[in-house]
């Protein structure tokens, strides 16, 4: 008598998860920035901490001190994944200068700026090792023939 056995390989899991908790806020949870972040935005989404509370976002609490600032929400081309919320100053700015190079379309919702991409791009924000070391982001042009 022969007797298989057959293992399901089972995925390693990370032991610590991040867990945003939306406060019952419609629009759900995202993502934060990190050293490494890669995305490929099809929209994104550009406001006040207190315009995206307003509209339905929950903004962490420990973002209470900067509502007042400029936050970029972008939402990947993979509809998977959930949007990535930027805060730091640097890579808000990067993003900002970014979106006045491409062509896209604009319009505006709830005084939240709505900017569509034209052609597909992918963003890599990188950070120095420093604890405030400013990030800094790549945009690649990921189109057919795209530079």
């Amino acid at each position: 008598m022969i007797t298989l056995i057959v293992a399901a390989a089972k995925k390693k899991q990370s032991r610590w998860r991040q867990m945003t908790l939306t406060g019952g806020h419609p629009k759900g949870a995202t993502d934060w920035l990190k050293p490494g972040t890669k995305v490929r935005p099809q929209t994104i989404q550009i406001g006040t901490g207190e315009e995206f509370e307003n509209d339905g976002w929950k903004i962490p609490d420990f973002l209470a001190e900067k509502m007042k600032q400029v936050f970029v929400i972008i939402f990947d081309a993979d509809l998977q994944k959930r949007p990535l919320l930027i805060n730091q100053k640097s890579a808000v700015m990067a993003v900002l200068l970014w979106l006045r190079e491409i062509t896209s379309t604009e319009h505006e919702e709830n005084g939240i700026e709505i900017v569509t991409t034209d052609e597909p791009w992918e963003l890599v924000f990188k950070k120095g090792k420093k604890q405030f070391d400013p990030y800094t982001m790549t945009a690649n042009d990921i189109s057919e023939g795209g530079a």
